[in-house]
């Protein structure tokens, strides 16, 4: 099981990290989203690969629902717009002077947490940083990414507050 840790305003101060040695997470993984709703995770995470010197992966599950057989797999985007997503996130952060990589992965809608968290552990991450929902989200995946990493990681979880 995962350590959870939800920053606070003493440990983010002045937009510096404190309390956390630089070396410590050198592999940081975090998801990426078209909703704006992982901005405030990868702004915690650029902060921690600033500190540490290390790399960032992120990753995109481009989720699917299953229909009766006959109908086949409902993706919600193209893979040209998951791809578009992605390359943007990383050219972002490079932008900033900070190594990324990024993976765009297929997974069923129910099982986007356990792909990520299967690439986190492939890709040896010392820490994976996810966005806590705000509660106003209610809808079927609100949480479910970031409380199955908190209580499946096999390596530390930051959770950071969604914006309000």
């Amino acid at each position: 099981m995962a350590n959870a840790v939800e920053p606070s305003e003493s440990t983010l101060s002045g937009g510096e990290l404190v309390g956390i040695h630089n070396d410590t997470f050198r592999r940081v993984v975090v998801p990426v989203c078209c909703l704006g709703s992982s901005d405030e995770a990868l702004k915690v995470a650029k902060l921690v690969c600033r500190s540490s010197g290390g790399a960032l992966r992120l990753v995109h599950v481009r989720t699917w629902d299953e229909h009766p057989p006959s109908a086949g797999r409902y993706f919600t985007e193209t893979s040209e717009q998951a791809t578009a997503l992605l390359e943007k996130a990383v050219t972002k952060v490079w932008d900033e002077g900070l190594a990324a990589s990024g993976i765009v992965l297929d997974a069923p809608r129910a099982l986007a947490a356990r792909a990520l968290l299967e690439e986190a552990a492939e890709w040896g991450a010392d820490v994976v940083v996810v966005t806590k929902p705000p509660r106003r989200l209610l809808g079927p995946l609100a949480g479910r990414i970031s409380g199955r990493a908190i209580r499946t990681a096999s390596c530390p979880v930051l959770v950071v507050a969604g914006e309000k």
